[in-house]
């Protein structure tokens, strides 16, 4: 019932995905959906989202009648269930950075940023404490929801994470830093000059 109540998208089955919100989702249902018609009256076919989190969306699969996850297709583990509002308020950030609000590596970069940002409370605007809790709530609420409901086929392997740590060939090798090797880092001091 939960997948039945969410919004519609009449959408195209495109090579690469479908386009929802200038945001490309994909799963492994889609690859026999490709070329063939849509059955409904509009020739679209109903792609289902839940505007509290659009890092997936969901498809009906019309031979078998369940429910298929679509993904983001530049979705990292990093990103955290993100609403409606907030992709436009990324969207709105994108340009006056002088980048494309269309280009999904870009979109996805500021939602990462944009998200960084509002896990850092000291840095919190009102608007940042206000977007912070909403998006919290809708991901609770939307959670809640679909757990209340039967899980949808999920054929995407785990999400990559991006790391900034170097590559380590033993285990523990940075697990353990000895804090008397590490040098003190030199202090400006605008006299000295």
């Amino acid at each position: 019932m939960y997948f039945e109540l969410l919004p519609i998208a009449g959408r195209a089955i495109h090579p690469y995905g479908v386009e929802l919100n200038y945001l490309t989702y994909n799963a492994e249902i889609l690859y026999q959906y490709r070329k063939a018609k849509s059955p409904y009256p509009d020739k679209l076919w109903p792609i289902r989202y839940d505007p509290r989190n659009l890092l997936h969306a969901y498809f009906l699969d019309p031979a078998d009648g369940q429910w298929h996850v679509l993904r983001w297709t530049h979705a990292l583990a990093e990103h955290k269930p993100f609403t409606d509002i907030t992709l436009r308020e990324a969207k709105r950030l994108i340009p006056l950075r002088e980048r494309d609000p269309e280009d999904q590596e870009e979109v996805a970069k500021a939602l990462t940023e944009l998200q960084n940002r509002t896990d850092a409370p000291e840095t919190w605007t009102r608007a940042d404490r206000k977007r912070h809790t909403r998006d919290q709530h809708r991901a609770a609420a939307q959670s809640r929801d679909l757990a209340r409901s039967d899980a949808p086929v999920d054929d995407h392997p785990p999400l990559a994470v991006v790391s900034a740590a170097p590559e380590c060939d033993e285990p523990g090798e940075w697990g353990e830093i000895d804090l008397t090797r590490i040098e003190a880092a030199q202090v400006w001091d605008p006299d000295a000059l």
